[in-house]
């Protein structure tokens, strides 16, 4: 579902056909092109999407009944913005935006590189201040209110901004970017990417987090404006060709000035920067006694999140750390008849490869030769590949069928709408225990 944004501005209903470099006067006056122009606040907004919620640490719960509302009152996120575009007319322009200023920096003259960040002139505490402006969605319609941040950092009140677009740099474009840590743990912003030797701060924001498998880290960006996306996103308040090509044309490709005056603000798409895994289980013999006692999985926690960008691949959590054993069964648990969600679901680093561990237990087996029953313990492990790697926002279910403890299925399929489906693989167990 596409969201139709309509923003109410101050401006004056006529409009030139000719579309030049826009040249702003004092609020009241009328331009060249016999245009006025107010102070245009920058409004970012989320697209509707199944997965946004408000809690800051989500614990992921391993019932198949597990529902996401669509958009819940109260989703916080942190916001950036910086120039895309570079202009070969203007000296301040002409070189790349650098990522290691903020919008109040003395050398960040009229947002000429970072056009949303946080308010503060500098981070001086890397624990506690985050680089992006704060900003909560207030509503069901998803348009982000934002804050300042030192009134919501230093002492928890919510003291509502309203940044405005460059009149300087009207015909500059900027991307958007969005993201959330759920209560990850914040080491605060990298000088050096350790997973890209050559990114440094000045080319991308770069942030320390570890997370501990119970966080579910979203971001995004707002993507490039095209003429198919004007029409689709922006068609209640963009509908001339000749407007969508001159949005184009002065943002380049990206979100400007100019294009908030015909009501296009940034729609920002949020994804998953984590993998998700999760099981089910069920038994083939009805009548065995079979339970699992520990499943495990080997995931890095610790990582760079790169949340803005230059380059857009780049973006998402990069582990830095080696993978370590995390639980995600601790107690016995009985293997039931029908498949069933056991334990507790994951949050994991997208890797290259899934590797999965655990002990099944079997009580009264009986012994061949005298009758008496015994419990067998059985261990398993498995390193389970997937074409392409694991991949951010996608869920894999462990699906485990028991034959007893001599053999152990996995398979892999989706349940969650909000997650794309994995893949899958199997185990089996040796014939002698």
């Amino acid at each position: 579902m596409f969201l139709k944004l309509t923003l109410a501005l101050a401006l004056l209903a006529s409009c030139s056909q000719q579309y030049g470099t826009l040249e702003y006067v004092p609020d009241g006056e009328e331009n060249q092109n016999n245009e006025q122009y107010a102070s245009i606040r920058i409004i970012p907004t989320l697209r509707t999407q199944p997965f946004l919620y408000a809690t800051s640490k989500s614990s992921l719960t391993s019932t198949s009944s597990l529902v996401y509302p669509e958009l819940v009152e109260g989703s916080s996120y942190y916001i950036l913005s910086y120039r895309h575009t570079t202009l070969n007319g203007d000296s301040a322009l002409s070189v790349e935006p650098d990522y290691t200023l903020l919008m109040n920096s003395p050398a960040n003259s009229n947002g000429r590189d970072c056009l949303l960040s946080t308010n503060r002139t500098e981070i001086t505490n890397d624990t506690t201040q985050q680089i992006g402006c704060f900003a909560r969605a207030d509503s069901q319609n998803s348009a982000l209110t934002l804050y300042n941040n030192m009134s919501y950092e230093d002492n928890g009140s919510y003291q509502e901004m309203a940044y405005t677009w460059s009149k300087t740099y009207a015909d500059v474009g900027y991307g958007f970017f969005a993201y959330n840590l759920s209560g990850a743990q914040y080491y605060g912003r990298k000088q050096t990417s350790q997973a890209f030797p050559a990114l440094t701060a000045h080319d991308a924001v770069i942030l320390d987090v570890e997370q501990d498998g119970t966080q579910d880290i979203l971001m995004g960006y707002a993507p490039e404006i095209t003429d198919s996306m004007l029409q689709a996103d922006y068609s209640a308040s963009v509908t001339e060709p000749s407007v969508r090509e001159a949005i184009i044309e002065h943002g380049g490709g990206y979100y400007s000035t100019y294009g908030a005056i015909h009501s296009v603000q940034p729609i920002i798409d949020v994804r998953h920067a984590m993998c998700q895994i999760a099981v089910k289980a069920q038994k083939q013999e009805e009548t065995a006694q079979l339970y699992f006692e520990e499943i495990k999985v080997k995931s890095a926690t610790r990582g760079e999140l790169i949340v803005a960008a230059r380059d857009k691949s780049l973006l998402g959590f990069h582990p830095t750390s080696d993978a370590e054993w995390h639980d995600i069964l601790t107690t016995r648990t009985t293997v039931p008849q029908t498949p069933t969600y056991i334990g507790s679901g994951f949050y994991f680093a997208p890797m290259d490869t899934l590797e999965v561990e655990g002990i099944v237990l079997q009580q009264n087996v009986p012994k061949t030769t005298t009758g008496e029953t015994q419990d067998i313990r059985t261990s398993f492990s498995k390193t389970i590949t997937f074409p392409g790697g694991l991949l951010a926002g996608t869920k894999y279910v462990l699906s485990f069928t028991l034959y007893g403890t001599s053999k152990i299925d996995i398979t892999a399929d989706i349940s969650l709408a909000p997650w794309e489906y994995g893949g899958g693989t199997y185990i089996t167990m040796p014939d002698e225990y």
